[in-house]
């Protein structure tokens, strides 16, 4: 069993935010990129997502319906070159708003690779994110913070249980324990692996 060199409960982890009793949705990369520039700039970002949101740090905050745009990371560009970090999304690397675009739409991979970058990734202490299938063949989708692995389990880090998803939460707040198995069952095209290093 491996884990990342930092103890998730340093990390200022948070539970999504709710609207009438109800999660808030589509918040699952903005959820990501919070505890990747956590992870490694916590004296910066130490505030929760929702300073993401409101301080309109990367993009303009949309209602859930409207997720699809990534307009909410328009400013991705800037932030990674303000926070001096690397982000990217299926070995494309993203500089700015249109490359995001591309890669989330457009950027394949094989899942065997996938495995291997989480598994040099964790060893090496360098944030990684898997984003799997929910549904409508991988159009709708969640992306979480791999915080370790072993033969069979990925441990994410995710600020709410998504109930679509055949995950436990382990004796730890925040990480879940999801099954490589149910990664296969619900990988498709649209299946990505999010790498973000320190420049």
């Amino acid at each position: 069993m491996f884990y990342l060199k930092k103890d998730s409960e340093t990390l200022n982890l948070y539970e999504r935010e709710k609207i009438n009793g109800r999660y808030v949705s589509n918040k699952c990369g903005r959820d990501f990129l919070y505890i990747a520039s956590n992870y490694y700039l916590p004296e910066k970002f130490n505030q929760g997502g929702l300073e993401f949101d409101n301080k309109k740090i990367l993009g303009i905050p949309v209602y859930s319906k409207l997720a699809w745009t990534q307009l909410q990371f328009y400013k991705i560009g800037n932030f990674l070159k303000d926070n001096n970090l690397l982000l990217e999304i299926n070995n494309r690397k993203i500089e700015g708003f249109l490359d995001f675009t591309k890669a989330i739409i457009f950027s394949t991979t094989n899942l065997d690779k996938v495995f291997s970058v989480i598994e040099e990734s964790v060893t090496n202490d360098i944030v990684c994110g898997i984003d799997i299938s929910l549904g409508m063949g991988g159009l709708l989708d969640h992306v979480m913070f791999i915080y370790g692995f072993d033969e069979e389990n990925l441990y994410v880090l995710d600020t709410h249980q998504v109930s679509k998803l055949e995950y436990k939460l382990t004796d730890k707040p925040f990480v879940y324990k999801l099954p490589k198995t149910i990664i296969k069952k619900r990988w498709t095209r649209f299946g990505r692996i999010w790498v973000v290093k320190q420049g």
